[in-house]
């Protein structure tokens, strides 16, 4: 394909020239670029690479004024065959923006059900179609503007060899005869509920070690302390102050570094922030005792036989 054939939109007038083309394709291949908690705080689309026929469209969802929603129709339209790579996360932000896709054929899916290992587009492509692909933009910022060739030349990369891979794939399923497979399990995915999962701050099973039940109450005030300054600050929630430190000061008193740890941002480092971290601590503890949970039990709740075993069925599913 040649550069010719690969459009950037970067604003609604263009958007609106292409859309009919885009809207009169029985199948399209998509893939976004996002930062999620790396240079900004939350989950934002910072492209969306389009193939419609033989044309790949860059949108930039940055642009000023850019109206999404002809695209968003396509994506919900179920005469569409929309053709993705591994689109869960993908999935998770179109979700958050008020866009539920539907008739997803996710080729990464389909190679697992062929019993093939799970990899990465730029592997696939090289084992199955022989096309290598530079993968030198994927961890690049995606807010800057202008977007650099490299990074335009990357994200177009995502969705020109898709159509053929499905192709490829599907001649597969069909002599495995998995077709039916392909179509529950990606039914599965396109079905599950994303939109909140982003929204809350997500606790790990595994930061309970060497905590009590009113430690842990009292992390997760501190957590969600942690992300309203992320919001505040426009900055990942790790940039504003480290997991591990936040369990430092609840496990080993922490705040006795806290104007000169290196594990939060500068802009929190103040005795009016130690004061709120002090004040939000002393709630939630008696936000903790107020629910009955102890300082003498763990974190750790034991299961009970008919949890571990229900644990072990969804384990089991899941290879």
């Amino acid at each position: 394909m040649g550069k010719e054939n690969i459009i950037y939109i970067d604003s609604n007038a263009k958007l609106q020239e292409h859309l009919p083309q885009i809207q009169s394709c029985a199948r399209v291949a998509v893939d976004l670029e996002f930062d999620r908690n790396r240079y900004r705080y939350g989950f934002t689309l910072c492209l969306m690479q389009l193939m419609a026929g033989e044309f790949c469209y860059l949108i930039d969802p940055l642009a000023e004024e850019l109206d999404l929603s002809g695209i968003y129709a396509v994506f919900q339209d179920p005469s569409v065959t929309t053709v993705v790579f591994s689109f869960q996360e993908d999935m998770m932000l179109l979700q958050s923006l008020g866009c539920r896709p539907v008739n997803l054929y996710d080729t990464g899916v389909a190679i697992r059900l062929l019993d093939s290992p799970q990899t990465s587009l730029g592997t696939v492509l090289l084992d199955l179609l022989g096309v290598e692909v530079n993968k030198d933009a994927q961890k690049s910022n995606w807010f800057n503007r202008p977007l650099t060739e490299d990074q335009l030349t990357y994200a177009a990369q995502d969705v020109l060899h898709l159509f053929p891979l499905m192709d490829l794939i599907e001649n597969r399923i069909q002599i495995a005869d998995r077709k039916e497979w392909v179509r529950q399990e990606n039914l599965y995915w396109q079905e599950m509920d994303y939109s909140l999962a982003d929204q809350i701050v997500q606790l790990k099973e595994n930061d309970k070690k060497d905590m009590n039940q009113i430690q842990w109450h009292v992390y997760g005030k501190l957590m969600e302390l942690r992300e309203a300054w992320a919001q505040e600050y426009n900055l990942p929630s790790g940039r504003v102050m480290r997991t591990d430190y936040v369990k430092e000061i609840i496990v080993k008193n922490g705040l006795r570094y806290w104007e000169k740890n290196r594990s939060t941002n500068n802009a929190i480092k103040t005795a009016e922030k130690k004061a709120l971290v002090l004040e939000e601590m002393k709630r939630a503890e008696q936000e903790a005792l107020d629910l009955g949970l102890s300082k003498e039990n763990s974190a750790r709740d034991r299961w009970s036989k008919e949890e571990y075993q229900k644990f072990k069925e969804e384990k089991r599913r899941k290879e």
